[in-house]
């Protein structure tokens, strides 16, 4: 099911609603897309990293994988 989009006003009167074209059905379940600034994407990744004791390094290059 996707993520419901919803603006409400600060009285809780619900001020912008996702029209019935853009709601999951069962032959498109995510018809909208979730827009997620790229910059949002990586620190919630470094962050994560971070909690497993990783850290990113920049600047740095790649010498071999094994």
């Amino acid at each position: 099911m996707a993520m419901p989009t919803r603006s409400t006003a600060s009285d809780g009167q619900v001020t912008l609603d996702v029209p019935e074209t853009l709601r999951d059905r069962p032959d498109i379940p995510y018809p909208a897309s979730l827009i997620t600034p790229e910059w949002r994407i990586e620190e919630a990744l470094r962050l994560r990293l971070a909690e497993l004791g990783g850290a990113v390094e920049f600047g740095t290059s790649l010498g071999g994988f094994e």
